[in-house]
């Protein structure tokens, strides 16, 4: 193949694509204002839940057993109690009489509105003084994630209290005030502070979440085009003008492939761009630690193969449209197949394997978890077998793809033809 005719051919299909303005503005000038906005929704997310006031509504609040320190302190749930995974903002007490369940029915917005409602039996301190328990219900809306949220807060600084109730009970008759366990488990996050821990959860989820969005930006990047290259020429007339060029079949299709590779590509790394860089920002606010920048940079090597193999698949099937609109048909299978691939690698149970790199889309997917994870220098050994597997992937696509350019029944269906006997064909199978 003459390499200055994939050129020449790739070159104008790249300009025709960015003079494309519904593809800037879709696949580029998009980012600029989604990832800003995931920014400030993130942030005022993080600030609602450091000023988040939870009001508890208690029945017999007097009955409650003193305990060191107090549960309550200035009319709020001593902060020894509060338990920092579940929320950082205050948790507020006020004294209520029954029948308190009005209080929680009560509008958003109304000053008497309470969250949960905690109710103190009469012979709460008479069980505790003769050493015996006493029953504390806790009763909430049904269906609201608010009040939800505020049953857990409650529930887990009564169980801190719970705890120090115990202390102060066994000190009282002179016994360790770990008499009743014999087991004591101490896991690695005993020794992280809050923030820290905070920031372990979130960095977990980012490590998730980053794959599965550079993965769909990557295979958007690569459907558009395939289509306006394939089906888009066939719609303006001007695919039979390049079939009768001194170009071969081969080398149109390699143009139009690394046309297609080089939109993906920009498009994925333009978005990877983005996405580190909240990550950074976020990281410079806050004073923690998300990512390593080196290994945000591996992904940008990660996305080469990935688009290479979306850019194959989407040219070998956009070639069978008649029109952009069929193409978005044929295509969208495509599209419903990667997202379980992608799925798969966010279960737990799922780990990076011998077996799991060779998927073609899960084993990228699960390289990327391991390679921006705190544990990246045991995915390398894996780099190789998931490079492969995508070469095999993209080899197959573009013969495939080639295949297609050189059945006159798939380039030149007519109206009436049915897709099954362009896609017999393209496999050199029997037509109907």
């Amino acid at each position: 193949m003459n390499r200055r005719v994939i050129r020449l051919i790739a070159g104008r299909e790249l300009q025709d694509l960015f003079r494309d303005r519904r593809s800037v503005i879709l696949l580029i000038l998009l980012p600029i204002f989604l990832y800003p906005g995931f920014g400030i929704i993130g942030f005022l997310f993080a600030i609602k839940q450091l000023e988040q006031i939870t009001v508890v509504g208690a029945v017999g609040i007097d009955l409650l057993p003193g305990g060191v320190p107090p549960f309550l302190q200035n009319g709020r749930v001593s902060g020894e109690y509060l338990d920092p995974t579940t929320g950082f903002g205050e948790l507020r007490v006020i004294s209520v009489t029954e029948p308190a369940e009005q209080l929680l029915s009560l509008p958003p917005g109304d000053t008497h509105r309470i969250d949960v409602l905690m109710i103190i039996p009469p012979e709460a301190k008479a069980a505790f003084d003769g050493d015996r328990p006493f029953t504390v219900e806790i009763r909430n809306r049904a269906g609201d994630d608010l009040s939800k949220l505020a049953t857990r807060r409650l529930v887990k600084a009564l169980q801190a209290f719970d705890d120090a109730l115990r202390e102060s009970r066994f000190a009282k008759r002179q016994l360790p005030r770990e008499f009743d366990r014999c087991l004591k488990v101490h896991e690695p996050r005993d020794d992280e502070t809050p923030l820290q821990r905070g920031t372990d959860e979130i960095r977990d989820r980012l490590i998730k979440f980053f794959p599965f969005l550079l993965v769909m930006w990557a295979l958007a990047g690569a459907l558009h085009p395939a289509i306006d290259l394939c089906a888009g020429e066939k719609e303006r007339g001007t695919m039979e003008t390049l079939l009768i060029s001194p170009a071969s079949r081969p080398e149109i299709v390699a143009g139009k492939f690394a046309a297609v590779w080089v939109f993906s590509t920009i498009t994925a790394w333009w978005n990877l761009l983005w996405m580190g860089g909240l990550c950074v920002a976020g990281s410079w606010y806050f004073q923690v630690s998300f990512f390593h920048p080196g290994n945000i940079l591996l992904c940008f090597l990660l996305v080469l193969p990935l688009t290479a193999l979306f850019s194959a698949l989407c040219l070998a099937l956009g070639v069978y449209a008649r029109s952009t609109k069929e193409g978005q048909y044929y295509l969208l299978p495509l599209f419903l197949g990667t997202v379980p691939l992608v799925l798969f690698s966010l279960m737990p149970s799922v780990e990076l394997t011998w077996q799991t790199s060779l998927i073609p889309v899960t084993g990228m997917c699960l390289l990327m978890q391991k390679l921006i994870g705190p544990d990246a220098v045991s995915a390398l050994p894996f780099v190789p077998v998931v490079f492969a597997g995508l070469l095999v992937g993209v080899v197959l696509a573009a013969v495939w793809a080639v295949r297609q350019f050189h059945c006159e029944d798939v380039l030149f269906r007519e109206p009436d033809a049915g897709a099954v006997k362009g896609w017999l064909a393209g496999f050199g199978g029997p037509q109907p």
